[in-house]
């Protein structure tokens, strides 16, 4: 996940984590008072013992932290400047990615010149992209350093995938829809996190990216890093899997360098 999107969980982990800690401590005291209101109860071992346990002094604590935890049943709330960060840096990621995927486009509807479903997804990317455009100046996002390198990256990625043997052209274009689908399913789970509820346009309009089929069918999710590591041999992957991997971890990379600068 991108550092940004981190940031906003482990916000709220430290909200829970916290709520979680004063419990166990208030619990402890309690713990610790009854023991010793049972030690200081009597002589007697065996009297005293039952006047804690069956007066329920011990357990009277528990209650407390059990409300407390109760009252924290939400996440801590992020401030609202570093919400209005994230959302502006999730747009930001936002546009470099579909402006980059854009060109991909554009780069292969530039070779397979005649094929309608390659001027169809040029097409709907470049709606998508005007989308996100819109966007931008109402949350005050501004565009990535890295717009002019992605577009260009892009664009020749594009064209050297429709030149590609067709195997190789579905595992470069599988990867590149799997790597947006991700990117947008990290985005709407750091919006939850952070309590973006008073953005809908943003929500709305990542739900539709995340959605939208920018490659023909037939074309294979790339193998994780996780299976690439547990086969015997890269053989087994093939090498269409191979250059899947690869492109979707530069995709990666590139729409998470993106969201920083």
């Amino acid at each position: 996940m991108a550092p940004a999107l981190r940031a906003a969980q482990a916000l709220l982990g430290r909200g829970w984590g916290g709520a979680l800690g004063c419990a166990h401590a208030h619990a402890a005291a309690g713990g610790a008072a009854g023991r010793r209101a049972a030690h200081s109860g009597g002589g007697s071992g065996s009297s005293s013992s039952k006047s804690g346990v069956g007066g329920g002094q011990p357990a009277a604590p528990q209650p407390e932290a059990f409300s407390f935890l109760e009252q924290h049943d939400e996440p801590e709330q992020v401030p609202e400047r570093e919400r209005q960060a994230l959302l502006r840096s999730l747009l930001r990621q936002a546009h470099a990615a579909e402006a980059a995927m854009a060109q991909v486009l554009a780069g292969q509807q530039a070779v397979l010149r005649g094929r309608p479903d390659a001027a169809l997804f040029a097409d709907q990317e470049r709606e998508a992209l005007a989308e996100v455009q819109q966007l931008l100046p109402r949350h005050r996002a501004r565009p990535s350093a890295l717009l002019g390198l992605l577009r260009a990256a892009g664009l020749a990625a594009g064209a050297a995938a429709a030149l590609a043997p067709p195997p190789a052209r579905a595992a470069v274009m599988g990867a590149l829809q799997e790597s947006l689908t991700q990117l947008y399913n990290d985005q709407l789970r750091a919006m939850r996190a952070a309590g973006l509820g008073e953005a809908p346009d943003v929500r709305a309009l990542v739900l539709r990216l995340r959605d939208l089929q920018r490659v023909g069918e037939g074309a294979p999710a790339p193998p994780d890093v996780v299976s690439l590591a547990a086969v015997d041999s890269l053989a087994s992957v093939g090498a269409a899997g191979v250059l899947g991997a690869a492109v979707k971890a530069v995709a990666d990379a590139a729409v998470a360098a993106a969201q920083r600068v």
